[in-house]
């Protein structure tokens, strides 16, 4: 039995969270390892399902000793530390899973008689873009046409944090030192009009005031895709849809049932006001065409299909920076995915359950 199965089998029983800090040197190799430092850690990881930033973290350590004050060599601005979580194992193992590379942003520092405590704030790497700690442009970015969006991402990503305009070799120099998770989904793909999905269809620029955040959003909404980062601090795009792509074909991560006590409870909402079966996507106009697509609901087996409820139609989506039908479709596609189905508001109180990404 791997040491994987072993937890899955675990987290059924009784057991102690097992938890892991590390700092990381400007290249993200493990600089130290605090957990043995916080005697006390609390606090709580929160995750987004959203292009650009989607995780962040809040820790609350105990710092009676003052052994991790906020100064620039313990404690600073932008110190990036990995969070691991996970479970003791049956031969008292630790077994840790990521949960994702963070920023330092806003410490707080408490002191008083009954308290000595430190407060991070962490948020993913998407900080260095989005201007929370770095990324505002002093100037117009621009990405010419013809050019190929995962080499300009990785040019992006290769630029030197002490100027944003410099391509540069050092690991410990560049914004994002981790090689990008990019689909090979892409790679050899077209659109409708026969252009490359890779090639930039026309001169994208983001004008000083805008952030390198808005660049990524720029290239992700020409590709369709999703971007953001993952538990491992690692740049991904991937597609946003895909027919082939059915949930019901998706690896089961855990299957909650009401006698076990992972699961404390549930409460679902019905949103029939947000249901959807009719979906339009409005693009550019060039030449006198408009790209765009329409995605609707004919299935017979569902319950919210055209022919069962009549037309319900979301409001049309539209955005001159989508210039193919291709694309388009792509999104309506999305759209129909996300919304073409009974909507409900599920909460479920559940006790961590750490492979969840």
């Amino acid at each position: 039995m791997t040491s994987f199965q072993q937890y899955l089998k675990k987290i059924r029983q009784p057991h102690k969270t097992a938890v892991k800090i590390t700092l990381l040197n400007a290249d993200e190799t493990e600089k130290q390892d605090i957990t043995n430092q916080m005697f006390d850690i609390s606090g709580n990881i929160s995750v987004n399902y959203q292009n650009g930033a989607r995780r962040s973290c809040t820790l609350k350590i105990n710092n009676d000793r003052n052994r991790n004050p906020i100064d620039i060599n313990h404690i600073w601005f932008g110190q990036k530390f990995k969070v691991w979580a996970g479970i003791y194992l049956d031969d008292n193992t630790p077994l840790y899973l990521p949960q994702g590379v963070f920023c330092v942003t806003n410490p707080t520092d408490t002191y008083n008689p009954s308290e000595r405590s430190v407060t991070i704030q962490g948020v993913d790497k998407w900080a260095y873009f989005d201007g929370t700690i770095a990324g505002n442009l002093s100037g117009t970015y621009q990405t010419n046409i013809g050019n190929n969006l995962f080499e300009a991402t990785r040019g992006l990503l290769r630029l030197s944090k002490y100027d944003n305009g410099t391509n540069v070799s050092d690991k410990t120099e560049m914004i994002d030192p981790l090689e990008p998770n990019l689909s090979n989904y892409y790679i050899g793909k077209f659109d409708s009009f026969g252009n490359e999905l890779l090639k930039c269809p026309y001169t994208a620029t983001v004008q000083r005031g805008g952030t390198m955040a808005d660049v990524l959003l720029e290239y992700a909404k020409i590709l369709s895709a999703s971007i953001y980062y993952d538990v491992n601090g690692r740049l991904v795009i991937e597609p946003l849809s895909s027919l082939d792509d059915f949930d019901e074909d998706k690896e089961i991560l855990w299957d909650y049932t009401i006698d076990e006590k992972e699961m404390t409870g549930l409460e679902t909402s019905y949103n029939f006001d947000k249901v959807y079966n009719d979906f339009i996507v409005l693009g550019n106009i060039a030449n006198g065409y408009q790209a765009k697509a329409r995605i609707q609901n004919h299935n017979p087996l569902s319950d919210i299909s055209i022919e069962k409820i009549g037309l319900k139609t979301k409001p049309p989506y539209e955005d001159s920076q989508y210039y193919s039908d291709s694309q388009c479709e792509a999104l309506g596609k999305e759209y129909a995915k996300q919304e073409g189905m009974l909507k409900k508001s599920i909460t479920l109180p559940s006790l961590p359950l750490y492979h969840f990404d």
